[in-house]
């Protein structure tokens, strides 16, 4: 088997799937810590 194709797969895979989880995981829990303050009525 040829190792430099196994690493350079194994890397390929390491980096595809760490910006996946950046974009999409980053991307939620960002939007659910930065939400904006709820505006209060006069009806609670």
């Amino acid at each position: 088997m040829n190792h430099d194709i196994t690493f350079l797969t194994l890397f390929l895979l390491g980096f595809f799937g760490g910006t996946h989880c950046i974009g999409m995981c980053g991307g939620l829990s960002s939007a659910f810590a930065l939400q904006l303050p709820r505006i209060s009525t006069a009806f609670g």
